[in-house]
């Protein structure tokens, strides 16, 4: 059986809160970049049924952390 949509939704923005909690620090990597991730991660986890998601407030602390380095 195919994994339903919320499985596949979660699984990518988990990826995409992990990408920028990992390039957060990196000087490198530009404030566009961070965003575009912020961005995605947000849109999936909106996305996904409320009825089944699970609480998102890990990437509040993330959010925060890269608004005060931008």
């Amino acid at each position: 059986m195919p994994p339903d949509r919320h499985d596949v939704l979660l699984r990518k923005a988990k990826q995409d809160e992990l990408v920028l909690e990992r390039l957060l620090d990196d000087c490198d990597v530009d404030d566009d970049t961070l965003g575009f991730h912020a961005q995605q991660a947000a849109e999936k986890r909106r996305s996904i049924d409320s009825r089944r998601s699970e609480p998102c407030f890990g990437m509040t602390r993330c959010f925060h952390r890269a608004g005060r380095i931008v």
